[in-house]
């Protein structure tokens, strides 16, 4: 969840933000003195260990309550091609973080899928010292799909999609599996309703997030009793990058998808 994110350039402009749609999913684009201080950080850590081409993004920032001062955050680098070793980048992290305030990095993960390199972090964090970011600097936050969670990530692929179908559709699944391709995915539920029907439209329209051309799912729903539903969703076009930032290094269980 995020909480109280947005801040202003100046007294009377309104906070800046603006959506975006990409390979990894939707952002909203904000300006936040504590996230652009640590993104400020992270920049110069990746360089450090030597990587030049690469994308920060963010997937959660929550802000202790009873310690005001005290960030949570999870978040992601992508860059392409250059190793990374993760002590080095650990060591780089906390190096910078010293110059700002003090912070707990609880995991670092580095995922090297289809030739790009993925850096997983969450970390609590003090800031104590604030970056003044460039005018006009976003920082990307991720929406994830309705029915998702920022702070449930990352997920087990299954499990994503029984999260989707069950709070989209307004079912109970005790069965599901997945077959993830390189342009189609197939998800096969067993499930029971629990109300007096399927949300089809909105459980159509959480799929879409994971199709590179805002392609519709195609869904087929059979009922097998009284309440119980085998339900069939077909997804055209499927941009498997959509996955990474909401399962990490789990999308390893499948064959490259690339």
């Amino acid at each position: 969840m995020i909480f109280k994110i947005f801040s202003n350039d100046a007294k009377n402009e309104k906070p800046t933000m603006f959506l975006q749609n990409n390979f990894y999913g939707e952002w909203i684009y904000i300006n936040n003195d504590h996230l652009n201080t640590l993104n400020e950080i992270l920049i110069k850590a990746v360089k450090k260990i030597g990587i030049k081409k690469y994308e920060n993004y963010y997937i959660e920032i929550n802000f202790d309550d009873k310690l005001k001062s005290l960030m949570y955050v999870k978040g992601f680098v992508k860059s392409e091609g250059y190793p990374v070793n993760q002590l080095s980048f650990e060591h780089a992290l906390k190096k910078n973080i010293n110059d700002y305030g003090t912070a707990n990095i609880n995991v670092i993960k580095i995922l090297r899928y289809c030739d790009e390199i993925y850096i997983f972090f969450n970390l609590d964090i003090i800031i104590k010292k604030f970056k003044k970011p460039k005018r006009g600097k976003l920082v990307p936050m991720l929406l994830p799909p309705s029915g998702l969670s920022s702070s449930e990530i990352p997920y087990n692929v299954d499990d994503l999609f029984r999260k989707l179908v069950e709070r989209n559709g307004n079912l109970n699944c005790n069965n599901i599996s997945t077959e993830l391709f390189e342009n189609i995915a197939k998800v096969d539920a067993t499930c029971r309703s629990i109300s007096t029907e399927i949300n089809k439209q909105q459980l159509a329209d959480a799929f879409k997030y994971f199709s590179s051309k805002n392609s519709e799912p195609k869904l087929d729903i059979k009922k097998n009793s009284s309440t119980g539903f085998q339900i069939l969703i077909y997804l055209p076009n499927f941009n498997y990058k959509t996955l990474i930032p909401l399962v990490w290094d789990k999308i390893t269980q499948f064959t490259a998808l690339c």
